[in-house]
């Protein structure tokens, strides 16, 4: 039974300890989306300020001016998505020693009044049910994060390719 529990025990912190792994791999790719936006933007404004000094007579201005704040609002959209990827949702939280030790006597005692007797099954029990409580509340946490972070990533990649064909327009109409 000894060897069951200390499996048990030892998966359970397995499972929490890559959950927080996960949760630190999440922000720091959110941060790495954070930096890619100040090259991407900057290279947007660069391109925009060329795209507009451009004049041709089949493109207006305003086209021009339009497919440029669409680039950057969908960019901007990209920083947004990727800032709540790295917010700090509130999370279940591991008891602190005192509160482990009045749960664990509380539960002892409970276990003592009902069967005459404690176990170390209890304290078990205890532990694994506060590791099940945090692993989860850390995982939707983490699955929002994500979710926000794939948000960040795919207006980022539509805001790139708005601009490849803003690009081979204005190289399309040159050449007519």
């Amino acid at each position: 039974m000894s060897k069951k529990i200390d499996y048990i025990n030892e998966l359970s912190l397995f499972s929490y300890n890559a959950e927080l792994n996960r949760e630190k791999g999440i922000i720091q790719q959110s941060g790495y989306m954070q930096a890619s936006f100040s090259f991407v933007v900057m290279a947007t404004l660069y391109a925009g300020e060329l795209f507009l000094s451009y004049k041709h007579p089949n493109i207006s201005y305003n086209l021009i001016f339009f497919s440029f704040t669409l680039i950057i609002l969908v960019q901007i959209l990209s920083l947004v998505f990727s800032m709540l990827a790295q917010y700090r949702y509130k999370t279940e939280y591991l008891y602190g020693p005192r509160e482990i030790q009045a749960e664990i006597n509380q539960r002892l005692s409970d276990t003592a009044n009902a069967t005459g007797a404690a176990d170390e099954m209890t304290v078990n029990n205890l532990y694994i049910a506060t590791l099940d409580a945090v692993y989860k509340s850390l995982y939707e946490v983490n699955t929002k994060r994500v979710r926000w972070l794939l948000y960040a990533q795919y207006s980022m990649l539509l805001a790139i390719v708005l601009m490849v064909v803003l690009f081979f327009l204005i190289l399309l109409t040159k050449m007519i």
